[in-house]
């Protein structure tokens, strides 16, 4: 019997692991969660011409947050004076809380309408692993992607998954705003949360979703999120130095390393600017579009292309629930002015 020799049996052994799709060694959705969720915080942001915003960020470096410009402007487009940042480790999903724990007071470093982007400096935040820029480029349509947020009406960061089913660029005629089309559930309060890839890097930040047609049709399925590079490349010229994405392999395989550093490695992206005469007149997102309104919430804005004036039981019981939401949001609102008074006085 003749034996394989031994250079033989290497060389067929790794062409054999490099046959293995890339998804064979992805992490698992739980995991994804595990590594980045403490990365991921809960924004609330007051505006001084009136109006709140609740939206998502996550930590891209240390005591950077990054985000939607919407969720920490007003409809004028000023960057918010009062901003709060809670971490996942202080809100545990209780529905009997009437207010959230420990929120650290965050101001805008630099912001972008145009991009929808938004990158805060929050005080006291501990030292947590950010979440590393993935290179978006790398994916395509049909690759499966996560979301963790704070949906309007749902659970504190809450963790929805699809995958990736279109890619646009210069979204809304603006040069450089380059998104992903997502089947992912997002709502609003999902805004500016991280979209992550099976490694566990971020991808895309959460921005915008299209519920409603010209028409009145109803959308589904159909959320937009900027790219990564869009991402890093704004935030470079910032000069924020970000963190290399590691190499991470999962406990029970470690073929994946290979996959996740060449990722890694190749994740850089130009950061040289487009032509200006190249540059074609912004269309700002518009108020439907956006994830988080900059005011309270109502439940009948998510319902209404269902709701008929002949359904006058359903009317009903979406204004009491409408009433009882106010009546939490106006707790919630007195409860973060008053935190927000004391931070900003100690500050």
């Amino acid at each position: 019997m003749k034996f394989m020799k031994p250079h033989i049996v290497l060389a067929v052994g790794l062409l054999l692991t490099l046959a293995i799709p890339a998804s064979a060694f992805a992490l698992t959705p739980a995991e994804v969660y595990r590594r980045t969720s403490d990365a991921v915080v809960l924004i609330l942001a007051s505006h001084e011409r009136g109006g709140r915003s609740k939206g998502t960020g996550s930590v891209v470096a240390p005591g950077r947050v990054l985000t939607n410009a919407h969720v920490v402007q007003d409809d004028a487009g000023n960057n918010s004076k009062r901003i709060l940042v809670f971490l996942r480790e202080d809100n545990r999903n209780d529905d009997s809380r009437r207010s959230y724990e420990k929120g650290r007071v965050a101001r805008v470093l630099r912001s972008n309408p145009d991009l929808d982007l938004a990158l805060l400096e929050v005080q006291g935040l501990p030292d947590l692993a950010p979440i590393p820029l993935g290179n978006s480029k790398q994916m395509q349509i049909g690759d499966p992607v996560l979301a963790i947020g704070h949906p309007e009406n749902g659970g504190l960061w809450s963790l929805t998954s699809g995958r990736i089913g279109s890619v646009i660029r210069n979204h809304g005629k603006i040069r450089g705003r380059h998104v992903f089309q997502t089947e992912t559930s997002l709502n609003r309060g999902n805004s500016g949360g991280p979209l992550l890839n099976e490694s566990g890097l971020l991808v895309g930040i959460n921005t915008s979703i299209a519920r409603k047609a010209k028409d009145g049709l109803a959308i589904t399925g159909v959320n937009f999120s900027v790219q990564s590079n869009v991402a890093r490349d704004w935030l470079t010229r910032a000069g924020l130095k970000l963190p290399a994405a590691p190499a991470v392999v999962p406990e029970d395989n470690a073929v994946a390393g290979i996959r996740r550093t060449q990722e890694a490695e190749t994740s850089q992206v130009s950061t040289s600017k487009p032509p200006e005469s190249t540059v074609v007149q912004p269309q700002p997102l518009t108020e439907e579009g956006l994830l988080t309104k900059p005011r309270p919430f109502k439940d009948k804005d998510l319902f209404s292309l269902f709701m008929s004036e002949q359904n006058s039981a359903f009317n009903k019981l979406m204004e009491k629930q409408d009433s009882n939401f106010d009546q939490l949001m106006k707790e919630q609102e007195d409860t973060f002015d008053e935190d927000m008074d004391k931070a900003f006085d100690s500050f």
